[in-house]
């Protein structure tokens, strides 16, 4: 259905062909079964036909009784009636049972046929299995109507025999116009078929929604959170400069780089990547470094011809009380507020120089930022770079809240401070590197996921980093709430009102709702609930 469903996530769907490296790699390939997607729903609309058929067969039966015993007074007039009504009340039927199966089945997951991997389709399940607090409501609703509608029916009906106010035929049509009006189905389908179709849509953007209720609440969210690092910026980085430290003991900023590139040599950090790129291109020769270490919250740190060489932020230099001089303090803050992050070797406790990184905004950014603040939703920037940086970021994406120099393990209490106004908040983070704010968070989006974090409690997985793909997701969220209310009022509507039409209880001021326009109504109820969905695969 969507050419590029296996581009989900990487390594998570495999063709047929495909079947044997996913056996190497320990993993199974199971095929969806496209029946079980849509028997949830179509059973639900055969409940629909079930009273359609039994109206309909009560209507045949009794007119044609009616219209015989008319016939044998010589009388034509009630049988053409009777044949009027009835075709039009097939034209009507045959054209919702056509309608009705292929506008469902245009909603469906765009799964079937395909392999996809086995925990993929687990989560899937899970998902699709999962029922929003509104969607029990609705269906717990489908029960009493229906029963409701029929007793009133009955209890009109035999009303009306004893008062006589109408006569047995009008109460038999009545009867039976109930029976054609009612769709209680319609409730669980109002809600059912807008998280089936989310579902679809999301997946085949790349966006694996593992808890219907957090997509519910997207869009009642208050606040978005968006980790800086992957998300509004790139995780390429460009060097900016290097510059000696007051009194430094190196000969050259060439001999600055050299160093700083041998500690970053293993590491994966988008900074250390763009020290070691920048000594590639002067084609500088790096030695290789020893005892590598990641200092959370800091930098990293590693032994270099058996003296300890560290890299890292300002929170280094105040951790381990290293000496800076107010030239050097002076000239990273003006880099800051430039929005270049500084980054200070060390080694022995001696200060050597910083080196000068720029952050790449992602061009999305500003759009996403925009798009999130015309949905009434704020937006805030969480991050562990400095003031100055995280700063200039703000300004330029007109983002207003700020949390910077926040390290890993304070971010947690970083977004329960947010919610201490009762703010709802979404964190946008990294599944991994920001799994405790994701954790705290009232609906965690876990971005860049692989197959991997799919074993993680995140709400919502995106593959992929760019940002814009969080904001037209609460768009859709929003757009869903509005559907599903539609969904539920035309649902509400149609039983309610057509039963009071149908039953006769507006009799008295000439109001009567008759066999053939319950059957209309009837069937504009289901078609609306299943084609409204479908307006959110736009």
């Amino acid at each position: 259905m969507l050419d590029d469903i296996e581009e989900l996530f990487t390594g998570a769907i495999d063709l047929p062909g495909d079947e044997a490296s996913h056996k190497a790699k320990g993993r199974r390939a199971v095929e969806v079964d496209p029946t079980e997607v849509s028997d949830h729903f179509l059973t639900r609309v055969l409940n629909i036909w079930y009273l359609r058929t039994a109206g309909l067969l009560i209507f045949v039966g009794f007119g044609i009784i009616q219209n015989l015993s008319g016939a044998i007074k010589n009388s034509s007039r009630d049988m053409t009636g009777f044949w009027w009504q009835l075709g039009i009340m097939a034209v009507v039927l045959g054209a919702s049972a056509w309608f009705e199966p292929r506008l469902l089945a245009a909603v469906q997951l765009p799964f079937s046929g395909r392999k996809l991997e086995e925990h993929v389709q687990e989560a899937l399940e899970r998902a699709e299995g999962q029922k929003t607090l509104m969607q029990i409501r609705a269906e717990r609703s489908a029960g009493p109507i229906y029963f409701i509608s029929v007793a009133v029916a009955l209890a009109v009906t035999g009303i009306s025999l004893i008062v006589g106010s109408a006569s047995i035929t009008d109460n038999v049509m009545r009867f039976t116009a109930v029976l054609l009006v009612v769709s209680p189905a319609a409730f669980s389908l109002a809600v059912g078929i807008i998280s089936q179709t989310v579902l679809g849509r999301l997946a085949g953007a790349g966006t694996l929604v593992k808890s219907r209720a957090a997509f519910e609440q997207l869009a009642d969210i208050d606040l978005v959170v968006f980790d800086k690092s992957g998300t509004l910026t790139k995780d390429e980085r460009t060097f900016v400069s290097a510059l000696l430290a007051h009194g430094s003991s190196l000969h050259s900023t060439e001999d600055l780089i050299t160093i700083a590139a041998a500690v970053e040599g293993p590491s994966q950090h988008s900074l250390g990547k763009a020290i070691v790129a920048e000594a590639a291109r002067r084609g500088l020769d790096v030695p290789n470094i020893i005892d590598f270490r990641t200092i959370p919250g800091q930098g990293v740190t590693g032994l270099l011809e058996n003296t300890t060489i560290i890299l890292g932020g300002p929170v280094l230099l105040t951790s381990r009380n290293i000496e800076i001089d107010v030239t050097d303090l002076v000239r990273a803050d003006t880099a800051n507020q430039n929005g270049n992050t500084v980054l200070f070797l060390v080694r022995e406790g001696e200060l050597l120089g910083t080196i000068e990184i720029a952050d790449v905004v992602r061009p999305t950014a500003k759009k996403a930022v925009f798009g999130l603040q015309l949905l009434r939703k704020r937006v805030a920037i969480l991050t562990a770079d400095a003031t100055g940086v995280a700063g200039k970021l703000a300004n330029e994406l007109e983002v207003t809240e700020v949390l910077a120099e926040v390290l890993p393990h304070q971010k947690a209490a970083a977004i329960e401070s947010l919610q201490a106004d009762s703010s709802q908040v979404a964190m946008v983070g990294n599944a991994r590197e920001d799994a405790l704010a994701l954790a705290a968070a009232d609906v965690s989006i876990a971005i860049d996921a692989t197959l991997e974090d799919l074993q993680t409690e995140n709400d919502i997985l995106v593959n992929g980093q760019d940002p814009i793909a969080v904001t037209n997701m609460v768009k859709l969220a929003v757009r869903a709430k509005k559907k599903t209310a539609q969904n539920i009022g035309v649902a509400f509507g149609v039983n309610v009102g057509g039963i009071l039409l149908a039953s006769g209880l507006l009799a008295p001021i000439g109001i009567v709702l008759p066999p053939v326009g319950a059957v209309v109504l009837s069937c504009f109820a289901s078609l609306f609930v299943i084609n409204n969905a479908r307006l959110l695969r736009r």
